[in-house]
């Protein structure tokens, strides 16, 4: 039976920063600022400092911040599912790496909690099986440790033009992690315009004054 450190071992990261930014009036999502940084530094660092190997899902994007090879490119049309894919099949040429936990870059209030977490709810019955973080009866699909077995499944899906994340996760019998308890309610906000954007700077910089 593997431990949570031996997963932890096993598992690398991908932030998806790849989307179009469509409601961002022509700025690249990842490129806003959050504090003294952006959301991506952000949030690679959050994944960074918990796992030795982290990816930047970047579709037509290109971050010069971080060397080329942690640029993982893939086809814009297929949202964050063919991110997902394309990150498992570069662990699968390049690494040892049994599992890939995916967040998204604009989810600010995240914090380090939820990837120790989400590495103990990996069952060791059933390693083939992905887990999806849970909050308050919302899923939240795009937070998930992803086994590279699921290669095949999730490139089916996308050739059958079958994008959603969702699905892909009911296809593999994903399970469902509940972080209600472990992590505030905050924790999986995401900014979907420049209002939130503006409205999650603001709540920064009152809390750093208080």
């Amino acid at each position: 039976m593997n431990s949570s450190s031996d997963n932890q071992q096993l598992t690398a990261g991908l932030i998806l920063a790849g989307g179009k930014s469509t409601r961002m009036e022509g700025q690249n999502k990842a490129l806003l600022p959050f504090g003294d940084t952006t959301l991506l530094d952000h949030c690679y660092a959050i994944a960074a400092r918990h796992l030795q190997t982290t990816l930047i899902s970047c579709g037509p994007h290109h971050y010069n911040q971080y060397p080329p090879q942690m640029h993982i490119a893939d086809n814009g049309e297929q949202g964050p599912l063919g991110g997902v894919l394309a990150g498992l099949q570069w662990l699968q040429r390049n690494t040892d790496r049994q599992w890939m936990l995916s967040m998204p870059c604009d989810t600010p209030y995240i914090d380090e909690s939820w990837i120790t977490f989400m590495i103990k709810g990996i069952n060791p019955h059933h390693m083939t099986k992905p887990v999806y973080a849970q909050h308050s009866d919302r899923n939240h699909y795009a937070h998930a440790l992803w086994p590279v077995s699921a290669i095949q499944t999730i490139k089916s899906a996308i050739e059958q033009q079958q994008y959603s994340l969702r699905g892909a996760l009911q296809k593999l019998n994903a399970t469902a992690l509940d972080l209600t308890q472990d992590c505030p309610t905050s924790h999986f906000f995401n900014i979907n315009s420049l209002a939130d954007a503006a409205t999650a700077q603001q709540k920064l910089t009152c809390s750093k004054d208080k």
